[in-house]
């Protein structure tokens, strides 16, 4: 028997006995691994676009670039959990899919070339719509640039008119916003793990190795075709006037 001091009381602990914490002090409980055997292990989520451009949990990292990844097996209780909850809330889904942010409606194309082709812009109301789109910068998802692109092309392998051509080419030059307002990825590999160095830079792992994370950077835009330096009010009237 061992005899301890504590406020000029004698306390008596039994050797070999362990002495119960008091109850104001939390002692930390290891965190517990799910089983391997969870219901998510080895299968396939992709993030929804439409409802966030970033999910992270564990070493899942789901992003525009990397929008889908196989769940491992090494993930926490708590783990599993976020992405159940994340599925039923819509924000991933089951599979590998491309949910791009926005939808591009497939006859948005052929509906501005049709105005262009049969009445040119001789017609008050086409130099409305192509006003409106100059203005607003895009319409069901396809930009300003991509709907004129693809009338100037339908033209030049068509009718050729020298009018039409010149004020697409215009509406083009004076356009101030992005090439696309999206960029499905080609050949995009679910992410395993996403490793931030000290210095800044971003490290990669995915299912065929580790790789530097490249920058984002604005593709070029076509040749002749610049950012519009007047407001688009200014450009609109000076193009249709």
């Amino acid at each position: 028997m061992t005899k301890h001091k504590k406020n000029n009381d004698d306390v008596k602990v039994q050797v070999g006995t362990a002495v119960p914490a008091p109850d104001d002090v939390k002692i930390n409980e290891p965190e517990v691994l799910a089983s391997s055997t969870h219901p998510l292990v080895g299968k396939t989520i992709s993030i929804n676009l439409k409802a966030g451009t970033y999910f992270g949990v564990g070493d899942i990292w789901l992003t525009p670039d990397n929008y889908w990844a196989e769940v491992p097996d090494n993930l926490l209780a708590a783990d599993y959990a976020v992405i159940e909850r994340a599925i039923k809330a819509g924000t991933v889904q089951l599979g590998q899919h491309f949910i791009p942010p926005v939808e591009k409606a497939s006859n948005t194309l052929e509906k501005y070339w049709l105005m262009i082709e049969r009445r040119g812009f001789d017609d008050k109301q086409v130099k409305a719509d192509f006003s409106m789109l100059l203005r607003r910068g895009q319409d069901s998802g396809w930009t300003a640039l991509e709907i004129v692109n693809y009338c100037i092309e339908k033209e030049q392998a068509g009718k050729r008119r020298k009018e039409v051509i010149r004020l697409l080419d215009q509406v083009a030059k004076n356009y101030d916003g992005p090439l696309r307002l999206y960029d499905p990825p080609d050949t995009a590999e679910g992410i395993k793990k996403v490793t931030v160095n000290p210095d800044g830079t971003v490290l990669i792992t995915r299912n065929s190795g580790t790789e530097a994370a490249k920058p984002v950077a604005e593709p070029p835009r076509p040749e002749g075709v610049h950012a519009g330096s007047k407001p688009a009010a200014q450009a609109i009237n000076e193009i249709f006037s």
